[in-house]
């Protein structure tokens, strides 16, 4: 589990290059410490959060170790880590499609794990 935790941090450069180039991302989140409420409220303008569904990926099975094993709760787990979320492109509707084909092209794979609301902080749903 340590080495997993220690793990570099990978680069998304190659991937999102064409798509920053081609000025298709308004903002990018990399989920460090902090976790999601730490980190996605500093891209977005004042008066507007996000909401985040928390199905919409799998959960990598070492975080789920870690919460059960520290009994940490739910909330503190989206609060302190990535869930296995490292990058998250906060991107117009319009321009979903194009983003997601472009990630598909360069290897990766995505998620739609949420959106843009009026309001503040990041709020969760299932």
């Amino acid at each position: 589990m340590g080495r997993a935790l220690l793990a570099a941090h990978r680069s998304y450069l190659s991937a999102l290059e064409p798509l920053l180039q081609r000025d298709k991302l308004r903002a990018l989140v990399h989920v460090t410490g902090g976790g999601f409420p730490g980190n996605i409220p500093r891209v977005l303008p004042k008066g507007l959060g996000a909401r985040v569904r928390r199905s919409a990926w799998p959960v990598p099975p070492l975080f789920r170790l870690i919460q059960r094993g520290g009994g940490v709760g739910e909330e503190e787990m989206y609060r302190t880590f990535n869930m296995g979320i490292g990058m998250i492109a906060v991107v117009s509707p319009s321009d979903l499609h194009e983003v997601e084909h472009s990630l598909e092209r360069r290897g990766e794979t995505s998620f739609v794990i949420g959106s843009v609301i009026g309001g503040d902080g990041v709020a969760y749903e299932d």
